[in-house]
């Protein structure tokens, strides 16, 4: 039975987390935390819209940490790491800031989870530098060009709701808009929206949005990628069909959907963790 969504869970979203480490990006600070084995392979982890590194709770990490030392890293914008109101300072930079840390962290590869938001960094790292990556998850996010436009229109228009004055309840009702899915109640999407606004503007949301308009990949870059790709995705998530055509395309990938599952729940559902932990294996 998949997970079941709580309004603490979704307000973790938003949490802030324990202070650890920061370093410099081409002049934005951007925060991460480190666990596990010190002197072992490293595994970074990159959260979700609206998240921060403290998401990934003990269920998650404890399979990983007596193999491998554990980043998990605030991307620009969220947690506490630097933001900004500029499109142009999100997007390609996030994923610019995953190589950063490596070379700040002195590792030359390193094993990759993302989910959502950081499953879309987590691919584009694997596309634009492969030579970074080890193994790599890409959680509820995929690429197909034909359904990102639809997913484009909505971070148009919620980003118009935010520069309004509104929230997010246009994008969490689309996260839960395919049959079967519960609706989240209204009170936790004020609550989310709550805290939110606690960390950054309106306008520093919708920027951050923004920066991953138009992410496309030139003919033939996926088939060409030789990265090791799992993608992870719930059969009721509307990423779905990005993760099935990405996962297609890419040699060397392969694609776990989880049952009755959507965006929401599936990164807590025990079928993920596992084939998290199968995929990702220590040197």
């Amino acid at each position: 039975m998949p997970p079941v969504r709580t309004a603490a869970a979704l307000l973790a979203l938003t949490a802030a987390h324990t202070p650890a480490d920061e370093f410099d990006s081409d002049g934005f600070r951007i925060h991460y935390t480190v666990s596990g084995l010190e002197q072992g392979p490293t595994l970074v982890l990159i959260h979700g819209y609206l998240g921060s590194a403290a998401i990934w709770g003990s269920d998650f990490v404890r399979p990983f940490m007596n193999t491998h030392r554990v980043v998990a890293i605030d991307v620009r914008g969220h947690g506490q790491s630097q933001t900004s109101a500029d499109p142009d300072d999100h997007g390609d930079a996030a994923v610019q800031d995953v190589a950063r840390l490596l070379d700040h962290l002195g590792v030359e590869r390193a094993d990759i989870i993302g989910y959502s938001m950081g499953g879309l960094i987590a691919l584009r790292l694997s596309v634009l530098h492969p030579d970074r990556v080890n193994e790599v998850v890409v959680g509820g996010a995929g690429f197909d060009p034909d359904w990102d436009a639809t997913f484009d229109a909505q971070i148009t228009n919620t980003c118009a709701d935010l520069r309004a004055g509104g929230g997010f309840a246009r994008i969490f009702t689309f996260m839960t808009e395919p049959e079967g899915v519960d609706p989240i109640p209204p009170e936790v999407v004020q609550a989310v929206n709550e805290q939110a606004f606690t960390t950054a503007t309106r306008a520093e949301w919708a920027a951050s949005l923004e920066g991953f308009l138009d992410w496309q990949y030139d003919p033939g870059q996926l088939e060409s990628c030789n990265a090791d790709v799992l993608f992870i995705c719930g059969d009721r998530d509307p990423f779905i069909t990005s993760a099935r055509s990405a996962a297609r395309a890419m040699p060397d990938a392969t694609l776990v959907e989880l049952p009755e599952t959507d965006h929401m729940v599936a990164a807590g559902h025990p079928r993920f963790i596992e084939a998290v932990a199968e995929f990702i294996k220590p040197d």
